[in-house]
């Protein structure tokens, strides 16, 4: 998950300019997040949510909308594989295993973005005076 999709760009090569250049003119207009995909060196689906309002949203909303780009995910997953009828237990399953990584990730950044905002908070504390 990326909250800049400046961080996107630097996960690849420069074919990832144009997306970030989309991006920006949907978040401009009515988008929450969006999806970026792209293939990796060994060509390799990868995908990467960009969520700019995430650290401000509450988490029901966040939650939300991972589990809305997931799904998204999932259906890109499915077309690179020409999986055009999978059952429905596939698609559970593939969207369950999808979700956990997301959510895994999203944990790990709120972890970062707490620790972040402590030391911030801690040097901006004003110091006592000394009598």
């Amino acid at each position: 998950m990326v909250q800049d999709p400046k961080q996107f760009l630097a996960m690849e090569d420069e074919s990832h300019h144009a997306l970030y250049e989309i991006a920006k003119e949907h978040f401009q207009s009515h988008f929450k997040a969006i999806t970026f995909y792209a293939a990796n060196n060994s060509g390799e689906l990868i995908a990467a949510i960009y969520y700019p309002r995430m650290f401000d949203a509450d988490e029901n909303e966040v939650l939300t909308v991972l589990c809305h780009e997931c799904v998204h995910i999932w259906q890109e997953f499915a077309e690179s594989l020409h999986e055009h009828e999978p059952s429905r237990e596939f698609e559970a399953y593939t969207i369950d295993e999808i979700f956990g990584n997301v959510l895994t990730e999203y944990r790990k950044l709120v972890e970062i973005n707490k620790a972040h905002t402590e030391s911030k908070a801690i040097k901006h504390k004003k110091q006592p005076d000394l009598v």
